[in-house]
């Protein structure tokens, strides 16, 4: 298995999502459970003669570290994976759709333009004012000898970059 193939697996939404769903189950878990409390105290509230939910008892409780969730080594473990997932898909989805974005692709061809989703091809004297209208619904332009360019929604390939930064700012 090759390093990128193992970037690409964190990289995969339903990945994250799980990881993002388990991460919220066990913290609503940790204000449900009192943290940070002595033995005694999980002894007379967990007790092992009426456990919670048939198995929530003190020993669960202390076994699998539910007593200080948020420090405990596997709950670090979760947000390390979710951290890690965020900077693959960072590094291989988003910011190369952003590189990709930015080029500019000067179509030659016919055949070419019916593969767009929207195309028209306009005489010369008429391009001009397309041009204006494109401008005017903020498109970004771009003219090489005949041939125009236009495209938007730049903020919408920036976005998903500055909220993966900005969640990975909060892990940290």
């Amino acid at each position: 298995m090759y390093p990128n193939s193992v970037f690409k697996k964190f990289a995969n939404l339903k990945f994250a999502i799980s990881l993002l769903f388990l991460i919220g189950v066990v913290i609503a878990l940790g204000t449900f459970i009192e943290q940070e409390q002595s033995l005694s105290f999980y002894q007379t509230n967990y007790s092992t003669a009426n456990p919670i939910f048939g198995f929530l008892d003190w020993n669960f409780i202390l076994r699998f570290e539910l007593d200080h969730i948020y420090t405990a080594f596997w709950f670090n473990i979760l947000l390390f994976l979710f951290g890690a997932s965020l900077l693959s898909c960072t590094f291989t989805t988003q910011l190369p759709s952003l590189k990709k974005f930015r080029l500019w692709n000067f179509l030659k061809a016919r055949q070419q333009f019916n593969i767009l989703s929207q195309s028209s091809v306009v005489n010369s004297n008429f391009s001009n004012s397309v041009m204006y209208e494109l401008h005017e619904s903020k498109f970004h332009l771009f003219r090489q000898g005949k041939k125009n360019y236009a495209y938007s929604g730049l903020l919408g390939r920036v976005g998903p970059i500055i909220v993966h930064i900005s969640i990975m700012m909060l892990l940290i």
